[in-house]
């Protein structure tokens, strides 16, 4: 398939002298693609003369860990149909040589000239739109594992690599995990909690925590975000390379990101906003699934708007509050202090400048627009000093075509207290404004008898 060897494990050397088989049960072997993890990657010949990847565990009790992971890679391989994930042909034991012993193995669809994608990047010089269709074709395939409840849990370059046609093929669920365990071999199999397998450079925050009801399918996104920074900028935003595994999970879960674009100025800011997404720290404000990240990619090379550029404020300014938790803290106890004045200072306002109540003293012909609090907001001193003999002062609730207002009808004396000719009606909350006079039919319906 590959050459070469994991990244988180040293790479398998047989035992000294020992030549490689020349034949695995029914197979032909032709020669060792890659090593790594105690497995061993040939090419081979079916009895048909077809060519094949065979994986093999050599050199190790069957019930041993990486045997069983080889088993639940069959399994989980028998799950998925995509053009872009290596098929399983076949899945078995079988002797090396005529006398050697029963090993298990996995028959694979062969990736001629495999290369892992940031190096297929490099050497064809690719250009930044086929990267990005190589990563949005890897997002559909990863999209199809996990609609069937797979996770790969273990997305990095040599997992993801480009035959000589340019296609992507996700490989190497050996580490991989199903959402819903298909039976009770498949949940004893699943990763022991606090044991770290796979890459650390390409782990998520949430996955070097070794908490395995942390890891859903945003874990996957977040490190198939990682290989697309990578080929868009050039560089990974942060390395763990050659630093213990104690300090390296704390990078994973605090090393800011640099934004794509300090890396490639040139970098449109579409295409940085998903990035961006992609590498949420918090599972909840990345792609919440591998398929709407295929979506966006998919929408910037089409040239159209990409739903991550509307989230992107948001995510930066959360991974900020993330990063400087004190910070976060003091300015939230302010803005809440802030907040808090602000709305005693409306309400104080708001009960001092309402008008709530008429208040008439007809002895001494005088009217008091009123407040909540009590403040008086307009005054008429002396109601008979206008036109007619006035006597009184009511609130009137009123429709005159708004439904939302109270007007204040000031009313003389006259014979037939329904004779409008000196009635005038003002706004409650402007009573200098006059809103109608009369003589004639006031705007009011069913006007009270006062």
């Amino acid at each position: 398939m590959s050459e070469g060897h994991t990244e988180n494990e040293p790479p398998f050397e047989p035992e000294t002298g020992a030549p490689h088989p020349r034949h695995l049960g029914p197979y032909r072997i032709r020669r060792l693609l890659a090593t790594g993890g105690m497995s061993e990657v040939f090419e081979a010949l079916d009895p048909k003369s077809t060519p094949c990847a065979l994986k093999v565990v050599r050199h190790l009790p069957l019930n041993s860990p990486q045997i069983l992971r080889l088993r639940r890679e069959a399994d989980l391989l028998h799950l998925l149909d995509h053009p872009n994930i290596p098929k399983a042909l076949d899945v078995g034991e079988a002797t090396i040589e005529p006398r050697g012993p029963k090993v298990p193995y996995i028959a694979l669809e062969l990736i001629e000239k495999a290369r892992p994608i940031d190096r297929y990047v490099q050497d064809e010089s690719i250009p930044l739109r086929q990267s990005v269709e190589l990563i949005a074709r890897a997002a559909d395939a990863l999209h199809h594992a996990h609609m069937r409840g797979v996770i790969h849990r273990d997305i990095k370059p040599t997992n993801l690599l480009v035959d000589i046609h340019g296609n992507p093929k996700l490989i190497d669920f050996g580490v991989g995990a199903h959402t819903q365990a298909l039976d009770v071999t498949m949940q004893t199999l699943q990763t022991m909690p606090g044991q770290l397998l796979g890459t650390v450079q390409y782990m998520s925050p949430e996955q070097v925590s070794g908490n395995l009801a942390n890891i859903d399918v945003r874990t996957d996104i977040y490190s198939l975000g990682l290989i697309l920074y990578q080929l868009v900028t050039g560089e990974l935003p942060y390395s763990t390379a050659g630093i213990p595994l104690v300090l390296a999970t704390q990078i994973v879960r605090s090393a800011p990101i640099p934004s794509p674009r300090t890396k490639a100025p040139r970098l449109d800011r579409d295409l940085e906003a998903v990035v961006i997404k992609a590498l949420a720290r918090l599972p909840s404000l990345r792609y919440q699934t591998a398929g709407a990240f295929c979506d966006d990619l998919n929408l910037w090379l089409q040239g159209k708007r990409v739903a991550a550029r509307d989230s992107k404020r948001w995510i930066g300014f959360t991974q900020w509050l993330a990063r400087h938790p004190f910070t976060s803290t003091a300015v939230a106890c302010l803005t809440l202090i802030v907040i808090s004045l602000l709305v005693a200072f409306g309400s104080i306002r708001f009960v001092n400048n309402a008008p709530h109540n008429l208040v008439v003293n007809r002895a001494s012909q005088t009217a008091q627009l009123r407040s909540l609090s009590g403040r008086v907001l307009h005054e008429w001193t002396n109601l008979s000093s206008m036109p007619g003999s006035n006597d009184s002062a009511v609130l009137v609730p009123t429709t005159d075509g708004k439904n939302s207002d109270t007007f204040i009808a000031l009313s003389y004396n006259h014979p037939d207290p329904l004779d409008t000719e000196n009635l005038h009606i003002v706004s409650m909350g402007d009573p200098e404004q006059i809103i109608w006079k009369g003589p004639g039919t006031t705007p009011i319906e069913n006007y009270p008898d006062y």
